[in-house]
């Protein structure tokens, strides 16, 4: 993914119950996002994987819809202007429509 610095969705296919992203065109570290934790959309809260005082309250404007991840904001970390991520996710519902006819 290619970060922009403002505005800026990824298209998943499906809801995210997880979402982890990194920056590999720059230094920064693994963040992780959930829909379980504290907080909705604007105010997500994220976890710093690797660090033990890891969870901080949202600041990312990370959102989580319906078939995909939406930012309306960018930093270092996630949808940098300009920067490569990494990124792997996880659906809410992984097999709801697996067996359908």
């Amino acid at each position: 993914m290619l970060g922009n610095g403002s505005d800026n969705f990824l298209h998943l296919g499906f809801r995210p119950k997880m979402f982890l992203i990194k920056c590999i065109s720059h230094s920064g570290d693994f963040e992780q996002f959930d829909s379980e934790r504290l907080g909705y959309n604007e105010e997500n809260h994220k976890v710093f994987v690797g660090y033990t005082n890891a969870e901080t309250d949202g600041g990312t404007m990370t959102n989580f819809l319906s078939n995909g991840v939406y930012w309306t904001t960018g930093n270092n970390h996630n949808n940098g202007d300009g920067r490569t991520y990494f990124y792997a996710a996880w659906a809410e519902h992984p097999f709801k429509t697996a067996r359908a006819r």
